[in-house]
């Protein structure tokens, strides 16, 4: 779906530029969400060489780190719980997330881990 997207949200963000000169908005990269780390079928390798060719011609960066799908994701917004505070989430789906932060504050820089 982010190639149907991210076209959009470029347009979105080029409109935003020209109707408020007195803000700046930039994207700050690209994070391979609902990912799935044995992406070998030819479909889903097409889509991510797709997104790749988009950010690179806009320049915008693609995180390293990825946030691969879990279901405890869905149990965790049902109850109103953080995904960190449920006992439905693994210890490997919260470290992702706690990753991408990190790689994510330090590009904006605003502290996190050198990723």
């Amino acid at each position: 779906m982010a190639t149907i997207g991210l076209p959009s949200l470029a347009e979105s963000v080029k409109v935003f530029r020209m109707e408020n000169d007195d803000h700046e908005i930039e994207i700050a990269g690209l994070v391979f969400n609902h990912a799935s780390y044995s992406q070998e079928r030819p479909e889903v390798q097409r889509s991510i060489t797709e997104i790749r060719e988009l950010a690179e011609e806009h320049g915008w960066h693609i995180f390293s780190n990825r946030i691969r799908y879990s279901a405890s994701y869905a149990t965790a917004a049902r109850t109103g719980t953080p995904l960190a505070r449920t006992t439905h989430a693994r210890y490997t789906v919260i470290e992702e997330f706690e990753e991408i932060k990190d790689e994510i504050f330090h590009k904006i820089g605003i502290g996190g881990e050198t990723p």
